[in-house]
């Protein structure tokens, strides 16, 4: 602090400035970090959503299958977030049927585009249907 004639105190214009310019460049990394959370966030909770609609879409489709055992697969489109969902109940692979001859794959792909880049999401799990016939 640099002192004048009149007995006024107080800072000088320079000295506000260089404060600022010290405030500005610490907190410049916290601001670009808080911005990258908040986008990874977002963009997680998409995912999380899509993942949840993948979920409930293959209940749905199954409990239509229960009632029509001939409706082996199933096609959805949801916009928003943009989103394909694809419902699909196959025979297992040879290694699992030499266990078990009766087990069924469901399978529901979420497919999405962003940025221009595809992406796939499956989610699978394993049915035991003794009755199911071809």
């Amino acid at each position: 602090m640099i002192r004048s004639r009149n007995s006024t105190t107080g800072f000088t214009l320079i000295e506000v400035l260089f404060a600022m310019a010290i405030i500005g460049l610490a907190l410049t990394p916290l601001i670009i970090n808080q911005s990258n959370l908040l986008r990874w966030v977002a963009r997680q909770s998409t995912l999380l959503y899509r993942t949840y609609l993948g979920e409930q879409f293959m209940i749905d489709s199954y409990i239509k299958f229960e009632q029509d055992n001939r409706q082996r697969s199933a096609r959805k489109q949801v916009e928003d977030p943009e989103t394909t969902l694809i419902f699909r109940i196959e025979e297992s692979s040879p290694a699992i049927k030499k266990l078990c001859r009766n087990i069924y794959t469901q399978k529901v792909t979420v497919e999405w585009e962003e940025a221009g880049t595809k992406y796939t999401d499956k989610l699978i799990t394993f049915l035991f249907l003794p009755e199911l016939k071809k």
